[in-house]
């Protein structure tokens, strides 16, 4: 069964894999856009994370909190400040203001804190991304900084590609060069330290319906494929943190 911080934030473990995969958005919030009711939110990273955690033997944790309150992706010092970020909503693409509930800010230090007690070798975080240009953009910080150096990231996206392949799905996959590197994210910035990580963008539109919540096969087996690839890194590099 799985655990809880203060009902918003769930989390378990499968096994003792050194790899865990935060979903930081998964929280919705119902909102008027051009006069009618709509769900706003990232419903689907959370499952995706679950999902691939429990294939390897891993540990997820899941945010269920809306972004309009408060973004677990960005820093405790900074709630309250708010930020702006955008949604794809009835077909537009509208921007909200977030991050802005300071009564939040025990839960998120408590979020960080359960990081650091899972301790892993491995830390994914998984996420929505607007756009249809691509299916997954992977991102490993400015100058691949979270996996070591280009080679590794870019034979880390080609296994996954390939693993696909093999499964009968074919998905477009890019490893982020300046956009959406993870390099701005909060929690791959304060935790990435002593060991390996990446920010995992699945395409919104062409991977999930908001409204029945089906996710793309492709997409499940991809979450798998890349929690996969995390832990044969840590099994074939003897460099890695230990």
């Amino acid at each position: 069964m799985p655990k809880w911080i203060e009902r918003v934030v769930e989390y378990d473990s499968f096994g003792d894999a050194p790899v865990l995969i935060v979903a930081p958005h998964e929280g919705t919030e119902l909102v008027e856009v051009d006069g009618a009711s709509v769900v706003v939110g990232e419903r689907g990273s959370g499952e995706l994370a679950k999902i691939a955690a429990k294939h390897v033997g891993g540990s997820y944790i899941v945010v269920h909190v809306p972004r309009f309150r408060a973004d677990f992706a960005r820093s405790p010092e900074l709630l309250g400040e708010g930020a702006m970020f955008r949604f794809n909503v009835l077909g537009k693409r509208h921007e909200f203001t977030g991050h802005k509930d300071t009564a939040y800010k025990q839960i998120m230090e408590k979020f960080h804190n359960l990081v650091g007690e899972f301790n892993p070798k491995f830390l994914l975080s998984f996420h929505k991304m607007l756009g249809k240009d691509v299916d997954i953009r992977l991102g490993f910080g400015l100058d691949r900084k979270y996996i070591g150096n280009s080679k590794r990231a870019l034979e880390f996206r080609k296994q996954v590609v390939g693993d696909l392949a093999v499964r009968g799905h074919s998905l477009e996959i890019l490893v982020s060069k300046r956009a959406l590197t993870g390099e701005s994210e909060y929690i791959l910035n304060r935790h990435h330290k002593g060991r390996l990580a990446a920010l995992v963008e699945f395409s919104s539109s062409k991977g999930f319906d908001m409204n029945s919540g089906h996710i793309n096969p492709g997409y499940r087996e991809a979450a798998n494929l890349i929690a996969e690839q995390a832990l044969r890194c840590l099994r074939e590099d003897k460099t890695s943190p230990q």
